[in-house]
């Protein structure tokens, strides 16, 4: 049996479509998790009926051994694992992005001046944000007065990120 490539491009095309719908759904469910993980829980959460729509009209005619299955699933999985990567990058984007919320701010108000800009930005409270955000999600401890890593997943992607910076010659500071 040979898989017809145009049916899992069609499939995988509306996973982003799928992702939001979850992502949609689950933001309104769980109000008082915080938006990135909602997004994360979405992405995992859409993988289940992209993968039932791929059986039903791909794979179950496929014997599982069969190198098509295989390969189907290979493919499947790597590309909706790029797609969900992409989406929570765009959704990230737009919930941290300066340049967003100052169009924005400014669209809202009509037109604001750079002391407005300014006093948005307050660099403490922009920390103090991120610092939440962080605890939030599990990726830190407040000790008293102090930070400590709790989570592990977003110091290994500054850890790689820092690597791909300095193989690029684009080092950053971190």
């Amino acid at each position: 049996m040979s898989a017809n490539p145009f049916t899992y491009v069609i499939i995988l095309a509306l996973s982003p479509v799928v992702i939001f719908l979850g992502h949609t759904f689950l933001s309104r469910l769980l109000k008082a998790v915080p938006r990135q993980v909602t997004a994360g829980l979405a992405m995992i959460i859409g993988f289940f009926p992209v993968a039932a729509l791929e059986w039903l009209f791909i794979l179950k005619n496929s014997a599982l051994s069969h190198p098509d299955f295989k390969a189907g699933m290979i493919y499947s999985i790597f590309v909706y694992s790029s797609i969900a990567y992409s989406y929570f990058h765009l959704f990230n984007m737009s919930e941290t992005a300066r340049r967003i919320r100052i169009f924005h701010e400014i669209y809202k108000k009509g037109s604001v001046t750079r002391k407005d800009i300014e006093i948005l930005y307050d660099s403490s409270q922009i920390v103090g944000i991120r610092l939440i955000r962080l605890e939030d999600t599990g990726q830190l401890v407040k000790i008293g007065n102090f930070y400590k890593i709790k989570g592990r997943s977003l110091l290994w992607v500054a850890k790689i990120i820092k690597i791909w910076d300095t193989l690029l010659a684009h080092p950053r500071p971190m």
